[in-house]
Parts: C-alpha cells; structure tokens; sequence
C-alpha cells in the first residue's frame, strides 16, 4: 500500500511539474512574441489606440512614449511625438512626397521647422538629401560619462529613427530567436541523454572498443552536465527577452 501511494504520489509531482512548465512557457512565449521597437537601449511594447500607435517602455532612466498618428502614404503626413525621461519632448512630422515600398521622397519637421530633404532607403542606417548625399547624424554621436543619462538638453532623436517609427519599419517581436533554438536543442539533448546515458558514449566508441564501459570520472560529468545545460538554456532564454541588455 505505501508503495503504491508513494508511486501515486510521484505521477502527481510530474503532472504538477509538467503543468507549472506549461505556464510558465505560455507567458514566456507571450512576452517573447510581443511586437514593439527597440529604442534607446529599452524595448516598447506597442498599443494600438484608436488610430494612433503607442509605443511603451522604460531603460532604466525613466519611461518612455512615442506616439505615431497618421499612415505612412504617398501625399500623406505622420506625425511622430516622442516623450522621454528628463521632461524630454520631441515632435515630428514626416510628410511622404512619393513612396514606394523600398524608397521614399520625404520630408522632415521638427516643430514645424524643416530639418531634412531628401530620401529614406528601406534597411538602409542613413538618409540621402536631395543631391544624393549621406545626411549626417548628429544626434548619433553621443557622449557620456560615469554612466550619466543621455537624456539630457542637448538630447536628439536620430531622424532615421524618426523615419522608422512613421513608417514601422523598426518593428518586430520581442525575442531573439536563434537563442531560444539553442536553449531548446540543450533542453533536448540533456533529456535524450538522462534518458539514454549510454548513448552517445557508445557512438563514440563503439567502431574502436568492444562492450565500451564508461569511467566513473565520464559517469561523473555526464551527471554534472545534466544540470550545467538546463541551466545555460534557462539563460539563454532569458538573454533572449533582454538582448538589448548584453549587446
């Protein structure tokens, strides 16, 4: 009867493990593919209200907003706020002379002052004026020290930020995907090999040793492997929700 119980008992620990695995893959997998930017060393989530996009986060310098209005058409103007730590507001209008869906004739204002003529390339980190040339970013170079916020009076947002956020090209969902790969290809291994502890030491061996056994220092590392991977993986993940973070 204790036997019994006992195994009853073990059955319940693995459904319980199983379920809270469940879960915790359900939330994780939402956060991972929440669609949003990244900007300023912080991801923002993005709301959809009413007809104006929202754009959320915090970098640890305090909370961010950036609110685009208005569809990125040709002959259209999108307005592009961006509401940011230190009292830092900035507003933009990005008026789309012609467009097509790699290149765009555009047309900057910052508080209804022009700041920039010319073209915006699909994927490309520059802007091009009128005469064709590379506009220079200011805003780009940036200097700090001892850690200090960046938002601070002489703050710019770049203009090809600016450009992205109208048109959404910078969107994408929240995680990294090749690491969650990896952290699944050790979460895989490491139960194929607590399953299977013989396997791959007998396809190593086998075409040079008849009935392998392994030593106890192998039987000792293999054990230790099966908590150093589980582990690496867990981190993986999560590096996967922060890259920003270990860039």
């Amino acid at each position: 009867m204790a036997l019994e119980g006992t195994k009853k008992w073990t059955k319940k620990k693995k459904i319980i493990i199983l379920v809270l695995i469940s879960i915790i893959l359900i939330f994780y997998f939402k956060i991972f593919f929440t669609r949003g930017v990244y900007f300023e060393d912080a991801f923002l989530k993005k709301e959809v209200v009413g007809s104006e996009y929202h754009y959320k986060g915090n970098n640890g310098y305090g909370d961010m907003l950036v609110i685009v209005n208005g569809e990125a058409e040709e002959g259209n103007d999108v307005n592009v706020t961006f509401d940011l730590p230190n009292n830092i507001y900035k507003e933009y209008t990005v008026a789309f002379n012609k467009k097509t869906y790699y290149n765009s004739d555009i047309e900057i204002k910052e508080n209804d002052k022009v700041v920039f003529n010319g073209e915006y390339k699909k994927d490309s980190p520059f802007l091009r004026d009128n005469n064709g040339e590379i506009s220079i970013d200011n805003s780009l170079i940036r200097v700090t020290y001892n850690n200090e916020s960046p938002f601070n009076a002489d703050y710019k947002v770049s203009l090809i930020n600016v450009v992205e956020f109208s048109l959404r090209d910078n969107e994408q969902k929240r995680g990294v995907g090749y690491l969650v790969l990896l952290a699944f290809f050790l979460f895989g291994i490491t139960i194929f090999d607590y399953s299977y502890p013989l396997f791959f030491f007998n396809m190593k061996h086998i075409l040079s040793v008849r009935d392998p056994e392994p030593s106890d220092f192998y039987v000792f590392m293999q054990k230790i492997s099966w908590y150093v991977m589980p582990i690496v993986g867990v981190v993986l993940m999560i590096l996967a929700l922060f890259p920003n973070v270990f860039s």
